[in-house]
């Protein structure tokens, strides 16, 4: 409403209220996030189309800054602010809930304090003295009065003594303006500089701050960070904060103009080209779009075209918000304008920003006809022998764009198995034909004819060994972009079924390319892939590193839900079984996005997860319901399940016979195997085990030539199908197989609706305690020293060690004071199964009022009635890792080990046993390190030793090693931030003082 009534005649705070309305049914984080992003960028394009600039100030801040919503907010506001909005705060005291540390770190940010804008007492009595001509002439008592009135604002004094007109401190007329006097003071200061100090000033005038290795090193200006360090001694208006200089705004703009007229044309575009090139190796948003700006100035077209080509669809947000969109579309230069990247940034801003692919796919359409000139009627579908070889390039890229749209647009496009048909007849390079294959299977796939796909996985597959020899050979007609890009499309195994040839990809992928060239599309295709062969392990270990890579600035709510952490994150639940907030969270996304393949898959989670929780009419019913929509394939597969989970075995037989009219060849590999592991549950219902055997042993043998092994492990912790692998132990049928992958004791014995609950704990993650991936915080506990004593159990129960009340009492509640111990246990073990009624009331009221803590012959166990109870703790794959042979999967150790065991449980049996987990952690480290170190792999290395100081797991041989390699390196930026970080843990944690060779190296950089 304030910006309604503020912005007259505008459409802009309607807008904003229709924004807020449509975000009343999100979590609040995503609500947030929406009206933020949405209000950035219509800000942004109002104010840009008004050619206007906006100023919103925050005064009286330090009311509100320990309000964690709004700081959460105004942080994500400021990652993504327009720019031509300004925000100002305007505090009494400094808002630590804000990020302006690192804002202003970064130059993002100025920070004026009180005493910047004074002069200190001795510096206004000095002034006085230096101008006592003019001061005498002055009433002392009115200019005391005057100087305190002003704080000995420096602006104030000397507009004082510039106009010689003193009644004006009566008469508070300052109408002599700021700028006039600044400029004043700096043409008195630059005229009397050297020649080559004002050379440096106005070429230091081009970037937003310098530093030394901006000057030497990217301007190549010899000699001038000692000149700048002069100057900035002589304090003439140059501002340091650490190793970085910037200009007082008011000199820069002054300095500027000289330089304007002082450089010629040509040396501005080397300036703005080396600026530009520097920039862009940045890591951050605010570094992209500075070198961005540089190279547009520039005129480095080539650079922007290949920056566009790798960021068009992960930046798409900060590029429109922050008005990068319009200057790139004001560009016009026609190489640049008909380039495939200029045409890749316009389609993604249709698609994902307008979210009109129609726009998109008409924009394509002419682009082919005009170029081939194509009559409306005719199909852009050209002969091959009216394609140049050198146009097939251009024709192929742009049918490409084509086919990813229609997908997006229809979810299932058999128009797309038109098009990829009919390009796959031409002669393509290795990338090109797998993009088309890809497509072409994931249509065949989605319209039931996976029978087709099967001589064209065999062509990726030599594919695949084709890139990978090119690889090897360094062969220089696949460029390192393109190679990232064709390896991570064949992932399309997974899609296809093949789970062991999707995993290979994935171990190569691994193996061979830097995590640092992976983008959040990258990390999500993974953990997707990961996730639909229910790969737990494996899909958490990318979750965490695309976890890390969200956090950064190259996030954008444009991107596809596949590929984001958001939807990422949902898919991690449903691997922990938590279907109920899966279906919650799904419903939500589905809301937002109106992308129909991705709804498709929505959709079939949402309805599979249905099964799990063992609700099959719900199934039965959405399936053929109009506000749910999956493709035909998979409805067949969602109602057999239903079908079993109601007994209702005519109508499985039905489906049956329907599939078997269809071909079971069209369906995928893992959905043939699923059909079989339905059927295997049908015979072991019917104690059919003959038939069972024959089904059962082509399941296995399914699952072993394609790996399926999670998928087992993961349908053996599911609902009642489970009892197919109870009745394969009952029987010994594959029994060998089986025990390799799950554990057969603790599957169902029968098909009633037993629930086994999975009790897993962190104890190196903050003592996190999960049941069936359920956590149990820490407010649910009634008496502080409960979840104490809830580990205490669970740790004991695992291992077996008999839990009586003397041992309580020894390992938990001993004191020096004389005091009724066995009262006191009792009361508090009585606490610990109420706390644990009620967790089970709220999440489980199947099982509420069972009793979770019982005592037999003076022997407490855990239980949970009739179900059965398994355990998982972190504390296994730890030891797992520290007792095995050192290779790179040993790294998870790091990971893991978050925080010492047990930590902050100061009680007998915990203290020894994270002593000694301690040093079993140092000592896996310490080998991993070595490993690393004989493999030669100095890069690796680093980046070993630095996730170590990161996590804060490091000891003073961990550190030392680090900034020798940094001193190395000369790469003093990383030696400062590590030495300033650790060298107060380092004295005081590790009663440690570093080398004097480190710390000489240390004072030499900081000069």
């Amino acid at each position: 409403m304030a910006f309604e009534s503020s912005l007259k005649n505008s459409k802009f705070g309607s807008k904003l209220k229709a924004v807020l309305s449509r975000s009343q049914n999100s979590l609040f984080d995503d609500k947030v996030n929406t009206v933020i992003s949405s209000f950035s960028s219509d800000l942004f394009t109002y104010l840009k189309k008004k050619k206007k600039e906006i100023c919103i100030f925050l005064d009286d801040f330090h009311n509100i800054d320990e309000s964690d919503e709004v700081c959460t907010a105004l942080n994500y506001f400021l990652e993504y602010i327009p720019s031509n909005v300004h925000l100002i705060f305007i505090s009494r005291r400094e808002p630590v809930k804000i990020n302006y540390p690192k804002f202003l770190a970064k130059n993002w940010l100025g920070k004026i304090t009180k005493d910047d804008l004074s002069f200190s007492e001795s510096d206004v009595k000095k002034f006085i003295r230096l101008n006592k001509l003019k001061t005498n002439r002055i009433d002392k008592s009115v200019l005391n009065a005057y100087i305190k009135s002003t704080e000995g604002w420096v602006t104030a004094i000397q507009l004082l003594l510039i106009r010689n007109k003193y009644n004006v401190i009566r008469n508070e007329d300052l109408a002599y303006g700021k700028s006039d006097i600044f400029e004043y003071f700096t043409y008195e200061i630059y005229s009397h500089l050297s020649d080559e100090e004002k050379k440096l000033l106005l070429a230091l005038t081009y970037p937003e701050y310098f530093n030394r290795h901006l000057i030497e090193n990217v301007l190549d200006i010899k000699g001038g960070y000692e000149t700048i360090l002069k100057l900035h001694e002589r304090n003439i208006f140059i501002s340091r904060q650490d190793e970085n200089f910037r200009f007082h705004e008011l000199l820069r703009s002054y300095l500027k103009k000289i330089a304007n007229e002082t450089f010629t044309a040509e040396e501005t575009l080397t300036f703005y080209r080396k600026l530009g090139k520097y920039y862009l190796k940045g890591n951050e948003w605010r570094e992209d779009y500075i070198g961005l700006n540089y190279l547009i100035l520039a005129k480095e077209y080539p650079e922007l075209q290949n920056w566009i080509k790798m960021n068009a669809s992960e930046k798409l947000l900060l590029i429109h918000s922050s008005g990068l969109y319009k200057i790139f579309d004001g560009i016009q230069d026609l190489t640049f304008r008909n380039s495939l990247e200029f045409i890749l940034l316009k389609v993604n801003t249709f698609v994902y920003k307008d979210k009109n692919t129609d726009k998109a796919l008409d924009y394509l359409g002419s682009i082919l006809r005009k170029k081939y000139k194509i009559k409306t009627e005719d199909s852009i579908l050209i002969p091959m022998k009216k394609i140049s070889m050198t146009e097939l390039d251009y024709y192929v890229e742009i049918l490409m764009l084509i086919c990813n749209c229609m997908f997006l647009k229809d979810g299932i496009s058999k128009d797309n198995i038109k098009i990829s048909e009919h390009i796959l007849k031409f002669k393509l390079r290795p990338e090109q034909e797998i993009q088309f294959i890809v497509s072409l299977v994931k249509s065949y796939i989605a319209t039931g004819e996976n029978s087709k796909s099967q001589k064209y996985m065999q062509r990726l597959a030599e594919l695949f060994e084709l890139i990978v020899s090119l690889k090897d050979n360094d062969d220089k007609s696949l460029d390192e972009n393109t190679f990232i890009e064709s390896i991570f499309s064949l992932i399309i195994f997974f899609d296809y079924g093949d789970y062991k040839k999707g995993n290979e990809i994935i171990s190569f992928i691994g193996n061979n390319i830097d995590p640092e060239l992976f983008d959040l599309s990258n990390l999500s295709q993974v953990c997707f892939a990961l996730f639909t062969s229910y790969d737990k392990s494996s899909f958490e270990y990318y979750f965490d590193r695309l976890q890390i890579k969200n956090t950064e600035k190259n996030k954008t709510i444009f991107s596809a839900y596949k590929n984001q952490f958001e939807f990422q994150a949902i898919l991690k639940k449903f691997l922990d079984h938590e279907y109920k907030k899966v279906i919650s969270e799904l419903e939500i996304l589905k809301n937002k996005t109106h992308l129909r393949n991705y709804i498709y898959f929505i959709d079939a989670l949402i309805l599979y997860c249905y099964n799990l929780l063992d609700l099959p009419d719900s199934v039965l019913r959405y399936c053929d319901s109009s506000d749910y929509n999956v493709s035909v394939t998979r409805a067949y597969i969602l109602k057999m399940e239903a079908y079993l989970l109601k007994n209702d075995f005519s109508n499985f037989f039905l489906l049956k016979k329907e599939i078997a009219g269809r071909g079971e060849g069209n369906f995928t590999k893992f959905n043939q195997a699923v059909i079989l592991f339905f059927e295997c549950y049908l015979f072991a219902v019917k104690d059919n085990k003959k038939s069972f055997k024959v089904k059962f042993e082509k399941f296995i043998s399914l699952s072993d030539e394609f790996g399926y092994e999670n998928y087992i492990k993961f349908r053996a912790e599911s609902n009642r199908l489970n009892y197919v692998f109870a009745y394969a132990k009952k029987n010994g049928i594959k029994t060998g197989y089986l025990k390799k992958l799950i554990n057969l004791d603790s599957v169902s014995l029968s098909t009633d609706n037993k629930k086994e609950f999975e009790i897993t704990v962190k104890y190196f993650d903050n003592n996190r305690i999960f049941i069936n991936g359920k956590e149990l915080i820490d407010s649910i506990w009634m008496r502080p020293r409960s979840k104490s004593i809830f580990l205490y159990f669970v740790y004991k129960s695992k291992k077996n060690q008999a839990i009586t009340k003397d041992s309580i009492i020894d390992d938990l509640l001993y004191s020096a004071k004389k005091v009724n111990f066995e009262a006191i246990a009792d009361v508090e073990i009585n606490n610990v199964r109420k706390s644990l009624q009620n967790f089970f009331m709220e999440e489980f009221p199947e099982v509420s009022g069972k009793d979770f803590i019982v005592l037999k012959s003076k022997i407490y166990y855990l239980s949970i009635g009739n179900n059965d109870l398994r355990f998982n703790f972190d504390t296994d794959e730890f030891m797992k890792i520290s007792s095995g042979i050192i290779s790179t999967d040993s790294l998870k150790i790091i990971d893991i080990y978050k925080n010492d065991f047990a930590l902050g449980l100061y009680n007998n049996w915990a203290e020894d046993i994270r002593d000694n987990f301690k040093l079993i952690y140092f000592k896996t480290i310490h080998r991993i390190i070595s490993f690393t170190e004989k493999s030669c792999n100095q890069n690796k290395l680093k980046k070993i030793l630095e996730k170590l100081c990161e996590s804060g797991n490091s000891d003073e041989e961990i550190l030392t090693k680090l900034l020798t390699i940094y001193r190395k390196e000369k790469n003093d930026k990383r030696f400062i931030q590590v030495y300033d970080s650790f060298i107060k843990r380092l004295d005081k944690d590790l009663n440690f003082k570093p080398s004097e060779v480190l710390k000489s190296h240390y004072q030499e950089i900081k000069k």
